[in-house]
């Protein structure tokens, strides 16, 4: 979707996110922010938790200043397949 509208328009991760990689993987793959819901239910507010502190070691471990910088970091692996939950 990020190489369709490019950059002009934010894009929110929905549908299969339920651990911090998960999480992480929509946002290389583009989106601006993510949304939980169903993975809310079956796992609990300790998700929020455990989603917060992976995001916070992944912008640590690459150098980033923020949790935006995440956004977009591998959107061709993502469209062209080689890239997968």
């Amino acid at each position: 979707m990020r190489l369709r509208v490019g950059d002009d328009l934010a894009i929110i991760g929905v549908g299969g996110i339920h651990s911090s990689q998960s999480a992480i993987a929509k946002l290389n793959a583009g989106a601006n922010a993510i949304q939980l819901y169903s993975a809310l239910v079956f796992c609990g507010m300790e998700l929020l938790d455990e989603i917060k502190l992976g995001l916070i070691s992944a912008v640590k471990k690459k150098g980033f200043k923020n949790i935006s910088s995440l956004s977009g970091t591998n959107v061709i692996d993502w469209a062209s397949g080689k890239l997968e939950l």
